[in-house]
C-alpha cells in the first residue's frame, strides 16, 4: 500500500491541479502527502561576469564581483521566492488539514528535477503537473522538468494534465515485457480500489525499412 505521496508544486495552475490529484489520491489511500517547492537556483544566483569576451582567447579572463546593488537585488529576489513558496505550502496545508490528511512540507533550493528526484527516494509515488510555471512561454508535450523526471525518477511518476478529472480508468500499454509487467503489478497492488477499471492496450509490432509500427492492436477492459 502507498504510504507517502510526494507532489511538487511551483505555484502554477498546472502544479496546483497536480496537488488536487495528489490530495484526492492521499484521501482514498489514507496516505501521507508531502508537498515540495523547489526554489530554482538559476533565479537566485548572481550571474558570473568576466573581463574580456569569450571570443578573445588571448585575454586573461578575470572574475569581476558584482556591485552591491546587483547583489542586493538577487538577495531580495531570493527572499521573495522563498516567501512565495511558503504561501503555496500554507495553501496546500490548509486543504490537507480540512480533509484530515497527514501532511508534511518542504522548501529546498536547487535544480528542480534533481531536487525532486532526491526527495522522491523517501516517497512511494511522485505527482507532478504536465507543465510548470513556464507553460505559457513555450508549449511542449510536457515541461522540461517533467520530462527529465519521467526519464530519471526513482519512483513511479504520475503526470497530471491541467484539467483535473475523476480517476476512474487506467490504461496500461502491455507488451509482456518486464517493465510492462511491473506496471500491471503496481496497479494491482495500489490502484485497484482507486481506479477499479483497467484497460490493457496490447499491440503487435511490425517492421518496414527498419521502422517499427503497430500492425494490430486491441484493448482489453477489466473491472475489479
Amino acid at each position: 500500500m502507498l504510504k507517502k505521496i510526494l507532489v511538487a508544486v511551483d505555484g502554477s495552475d498546472a502544479s496546483i491541479e497536480a496537488f488536487e490529484y495528489a490530495l484526492s489520491l492521499a484521501e482514498k489511500l489514507k496516505a501521507e502527502l508531502e508537498v515540495l517547492v523547489v526554489v530554482d537556483q538559476r533565479k537566485t544566483q548572481v550571474p558570473l561576469m568576466y573581463a574580456g569576451g569569450s571570443y578573445d582567447l588571448s585575454y586573461e579572463r578575470v572574475y569581476i564581483p558584482p556591485d552591491q546593488e546587483l547583489q542586493a537585488f538577487y538577495e531580495r529576489l531570493r527572499g521573495d521566492l522563498y516567501s512565495f513558496a511558503e504561501k503555496c505550502l500554507d495553501r496546500c496545508e490548509s486543504k490537507c488539514t480540512q480533509r484530515g490528511i497527514a501532511f508534511s512540507r518542504r522548501v529546498v533550493e536547487g535544480y528542480p528535477a534533481e531536487e525532486i528526484e532526491k526527495e522522491a527516494l523517501s516517497a512511494d509515488i511522485v505527482v507532478v503537473g504536465q507543465y510548470g510555471e513556464n507553460a505559457g512561454i513555450k508549449k511542449e508535450t510536457v515541461g522540461s522538468t517533467t520530462e527529465e523526471l519521467a526519464r530519471k525518477s526513482p519512483r513511479p511518476l504520475l503526470v497530471c494534465p491541467g484539467k483535473r478529472e475523476k480517476l476512474e480508468k487506467i490504461l496500461i500499454p502491455y507488451d509482456g515485457s518486464r517493465t510492462a509487467e511491473r506496471a500491471l503489478q503496481f496497479y494491482t497492488a495500489h490502484f485497484g480500489g482507486v481506479a477499479p477499471e483497467l484497460a490493457l492496450l496490447c499491440a503487435e509490432c511490425g517492421q518496414s525499412d527498419k521502422v517499427f509500427f503497430a500492425r494490430s492492436w486491441s484493448i482489453w477492459t477489466i473491472t475489479r
